[in-house]
């Protein structure tokens, strides 16, 4: 089956509950020929990202890393407002800076949310009406 592009964010609080998101994304999605796995990473502690890599290779997918820093500049100059003390509902927005040329498409998860089942189906979806 195709490829699979997750796009998820988190500071350093959310981390851990993104392992578990991830972990629970890839256990329901094996039958994928690759699953990438991009975290925008705002000011995330090296434990918590080596925990979150071990976790991604585990299950041989590929782990793409993205610093925060440079997206949390933008925003502030954009004068994009805070939500909770945080730019992090915002950096979905500037995917396309990160995101591979070839992916067409991304599933933004939120880094809370469990994945129960599988989302072959949910790709397919094109829309219509």
């Amino acid at each position: 089956m195709g490829n699979l592009n997750v796009l998820y964010a988190c500071d350093d609080n959310y981390a851990p509950y993104a392992t578990v998101s991830i972990c629970s994304l890839l256990e329901n999605n094996k039958n994928f020929e690759s699953v990438n796995i991009y975290v925008v990473l705002d000011k995330v502690s090296s434990d918590n990202v080596a925990r979150m890599a071990e976790q991604i290779d585990l299950y041989h997918a590929d782990f793409i890393p993205v610093d925060a820093a440079p997206i949390v500049e933008e925003i502030m100059e954009l004068g994009l407002p805070q939500y909770r003390n945080s730019y992090g509902t915002n950096f979905r927005l500037f995917f396309d800076r990160f995101i591979k040329a070839d992916v067409k498409k991304l599933l933004y998860l939120d880094c809370d949310t469990i994945v129960c089942g599988e989302l072959v189906s949910l790709l397919e979806y094109t829309g219509g009406g």
